[in-house]
Formats: C-alpha cells, sequence, structure tokens
C-alpha cells in the first residue's frame, strides 16, 4: 500500500500484493524499451514463476533453454526458420528481464545469482550468433561467410572477455551493463562529441533494442545483416574501449559514489 504496509490477509491480497511489488522491480538503468516494451511482458512471466515456487536461478536456466532453442533454430536456412529466430530472440530478451525482477521482488539478489545471468546473457548471444552466420553459410554464404563468422565469434569471444576485465575491475557487480553505462557516464562528463556518439550507438547493442532490432531484421529476410551488424559492434566496443580508456575509467568511478543498493547486494542484471 501507499503507506508501506503489504496485505497478505487472503490469497487475493497477497497475488495482489506481489503484482505491487512486481511493479517496482524495474531499474534507474532501463531503456525505453525495457520501460514500455520488455518489462510490461516479463512482469506476468515473473509472476507466474514466482506463484509455481520458481526462483531466479530456474528463471535464469530456462531463459538459458531458449536461448539453445533459438540457436538451434537459427541453423536452419529460409525465410521462415529465420523469422522464427526473430521471434525467439525476442522472448529470450523478455525472459532476461525475468531473473532479476524475482530476485528483487523478494529480496534474493546475490554475487552468484548476478554472475549467473551474465553467464547467460553471453552464452545466449554466442549462440545465437553463431547459429544464424551458419545458417547463412548454409543459404549459400560459401567459404567466405564461414570465414567471416569464425572471425566474429573469435572477435566476439575475445571482446567479452575485455569487457569482463572492465567490469571485475571497475563495477560493483559483474553486471555488463555498467559499460553501457560508463560509456554514456563518460560522454556527459567529458562532453566529447565521438563519445556521446558511441553512447547511442551502445544503447542500440544493449540486449533489449538489440532484440527489437533483431527481430526487424529477420522479417526483412536479410540474414547477413546480423553479422554485419555483430563485426560493426566488435569494431565499436574495442575502439571505444581502447581510445577513451581513461575517460572510462574515471566515469566507472564517479559511478559508486551514489550509496550502494539495500543490504549491499549486487543487483541482478536484469
Amino acid at each position: 500500500s501507499s503507506a508501506g504496509v503489504l496485505d497478505v490477509s487472503s490469497m487475493a491480497a497477497r497475488r495482489r500484493t506481489a503484482w505491487s511489488v512486481l511493479l517496482r522491480t524495474g531499474k534507474p538503468a532501463d531503456g525505453w524499451v525495457s520501460r514500455h516494451c520488455t518489462r510490461p511482458l516479463s512482469r506476468p512471466v515473473s509472476f507466474v514463476l514466482r506463484w509455481m515456487g520458481l526462483t531466479a536461478n530456474h528463471a535464469s536456466l530456462l531463459t538459458l533453454l531458449v536461448g539453445f532453442a533459438t540457436a538451434a533454430l537459427a541453423l536452419t536456412p529460409g525465410y521462415l526458420p529465420l523469422v522464427g529466430t526473430g521471434v525467439l530472440f525476442q522472448l529470450t530478451s523478455v525472459l532476461d528481464g525475468v531473473d532479476g525482477e524475482m530476485a528483487r521482488a523478494t529480496l534474493g539478489e546475490s554475487e552468484s545469482g548476478a554472475l549467473l545471468d551474465t553467464i547467460v546473457d553471453q552464452l545466449t548471444y554466442i549462440s545465437c550468433f553463431v547459429g544464424v552466420t551458419i545458417g547463412w553459410v548454409r543459404e549459400g554464404a560459401g567459404l567466405s561467410g564461414l570465414l567471416w563468422t569464425a572471425a566474429i565469434t573469435l572477435a566476439m569471444v575475445l571482446s567479452l572477455m575485455r569487457g569482463w576485465r572492465f567490469v571485475t575491475t571497475h563495477a560493483p557487480n559483474s553486471s555488463f551493463v555498467f559499460i553501457d553505462r560508463s560509456v554514456r557516464r563518460a560522454a556527459r562528463d567529458s562532453g566529447l562529441a565521438a563519445l556521446k556518439a558511441a553512447a547511442a550507438m551502445f544503447t542500440l547493442l544493449r540486449r533489449d533494442a538489440f532484440a527489437t532490432m533483431f527481430f526487424f531484421i529477420a522479417l526483412t529476410g536479410r540474414r547477413a545483416l546480423i553479422p554485419a551488424i555483430c563485426g560493426l559492434g566488435v569494431v565499436l566496443a574495442n575502439v571505444t574501449l581502447t581510445r577513451y580508456r581513461r575517460e572510462l575509467a574515471a566515469a566507472a568511478v564517479a559511478l559508486q559514489r551514489p550509496a550502494p543498493s539495500v543490504g549491499g547486494s549486487p543487483p541482478r542484471q536484469g
């Protein structure tokens, strides 16, 4: 209630209270897509899973299973499998927010949970990328497409390792969202036009926005656009982390100044 008292006097009251709590599990770092598109879909899923007695870790594993199913479908050449991949990848984006919502709603945030969420994110990203690009090769991209796939996959893995190093060095938890926040803070503090442009691109490459872009690309049937965008994203990330490492380090320090979350528990990424 508005007075801060949760009504648990009946089953119906407990359901209303649980829903009310879930409505308050958004994050200040949520982008426009998360606030207006993803959260309205993920909260009902969180509500149902909680009433089934499942935990945030169960939600993370569900996301991983759907991500692997998405990658498996992406292996199949053709327009309809690509559209189905776009739909399932959008679903993984929705499910990605569920574990964090459940953890925050039950005060069950933990470093291990945040780490599991991050690992699931990266595994689904890489597996779906590999699936899409192998499907592209099977559609006739040939040896050049296969080499392109291998090169970008390796670059993605190395970039994720570099991002992990930045996160473990500067962030209060294992969430890769901290990199995006650091870029935006560095752009604001430095006033550099190039960093502002990079911050805008980083926003487009966030899970929620990228999933939406992926879906609309899938509708066009132009599978080759996915590796092209991922390749550009890898280049952008590495150029930004290299060229503006001092600005990003300063921004990371500045982001630590606000008081930590209640109890000092690290928030889940979702």
